[in-house]
């Protein structure tokens, strides 16, 4: 209801209402997309943010590990996740050495 008198009257305003129920629902095979669009977009910027800020993330990981279910986004998930662990591998044998 919030986003509805967000976003006005107009057509576009409706239009853009459905599809956030469309999504919220996550029914159909695009919100279900999106929705892992979303859970990977997360995960990619905590990666970034650890790399900059040597931060861990682990519970950004942890929160979507297993649930990212479109093939194409589960491999870029798979490709990310392996990045990450070469990345904080190295960062540890850099500091045991």
């Amino acid at each position: 209801a919030h986003i509805r008198s967000t976003l006005g009257e107009s057509a576009v305003g409706a239009e853009i209402a459905l599809l956030w129920a469309e999504y919220e629902a996550g029914e159909t095979a695009e919100a279900k997309l999106m929705k892992d669009l979303d859970k990977f977009e997360m995960i990619a910027q905590a990666e970034d943010y650890e790399g900059e800020q040597g931060v861990d993330l682990s519970d950004f990981f942890a929160s979507t590990a297993g649930k990212i279910r479109h093939p194409q986004v589960a491999s870029w998930d798979h490709a990310l996740r392996r990045a990450r662990e070469e990345r904080r591998s190295s960062l540890n044998q850099a500091t045991t050495e």
